[in-house]
């Protein structure tokens, strides 16, 4: 396990250099509203913490959608406790940040079970978030990657994401973010013409604060000592604190 776990932390730090080479996000000065798809609460952090920052920084309109609630983080005997737990780290975490209650939507989807294109309730799903595009108006999406393809959840919110917003009036921009993509992603992958629409944004100066975020949800432990957003790898943790977060326009 320690050859396996050193092996991922070489592959993260060859990432690093990889995304070094790749173009600075530009977009920032055309986005006044945004809107953030969430799996689970933390993913806004952890994928997106810093830009987060820098948006509302400048003053830009911030609404994040959480599709779980987070249950299943499989730390703890009571999944309602987890569930409860969550949802008021979230709260914090936007309170925190400056993110008016009334701009948080949750859709109590089931953790482990957000609907895929053909399964029951992706449809429905769909229509929900259609619904608060067209009443955000945002000028673009964000959404968990595809290639975050471990949880299944971030692949699955992709999916929503992108048929929410084709189905949409508004027809926003959208743009899916990197969580579980450092841990999970090869590195010759990103250096083919398939992602040539990576881009890094610079959070260098939103560091310090996205660490803070970030550990409201891992510094809170259950009794037995585990965090209640679950246990993450070391590898990916280091991800999280680099100077810049991964994005990718598809839309």
């Amino acid at each position: 396990m320690r050859i396996k776990g050193i092996i991922k932390i070489l592959k993260i730090r060859i990432l690093y250099l990889l995304i070094l080479l790749k173009n600075d996000f530009k977009k920032q000065e055309g986005l006044n509203t945004i809107l953030i798809l969430c799996p689970h609460p933390d993913d806004e952090v952890l994928g997106l913490g810093g830009f987060i920052l820098r948006m509302h920084d400048d003053g830009r309109k911030i609404n994040i959608i959480y599709l779980t609630d987070g249950e299943n983080s499989g730390v703890w005997d009571d999944k309602a406790e987890i569930c409860k737990r969550r949802i008021a780290f979230s709260e914090f975490v936007c309170s925190n940040i400056g993110i008016n209650k009334a701009d948080i939507y949750r859709l109590h989807l089931q953790d482990g079970s957000i609907p895929h294109p053909g399964q029951p309730g992706f449809e429905e799903s769909v229509k929900r978030i259609k619904k608060i595009i067209e009443s955000v108006r945002p000028d673009a999406v964000f959404a968990s990657h595809y290639l975050d393809y471990w949880p299944f959840d971030h692949v699955a919110a992709a999916h929503i994401a992108r048929e929410a917003v084709i189905q949409s009036d508004t027809r926003p921009e959208l743009w899916y973010y990197w969580v579980w993509a450092w841990y999970n992603i090869r590195p010759w992958q990103i250096l083919g013409a398939k992602h040539k629409n990576l881009q890094k944004i610079d959070i260098s100066d939103q560091l310090k604060r996205k660490m803070k975020l970030t550990d409201i949800y891992l510094s809170s432990l259950t009794p037995d000592g585990k965090p209640w957003s679950g246990i993450l790898p070391d590898p990916l943790l280091k991800a999280f604190k680099y100077p810049f977060e991964i994005v990718e326009r598809i839309l």
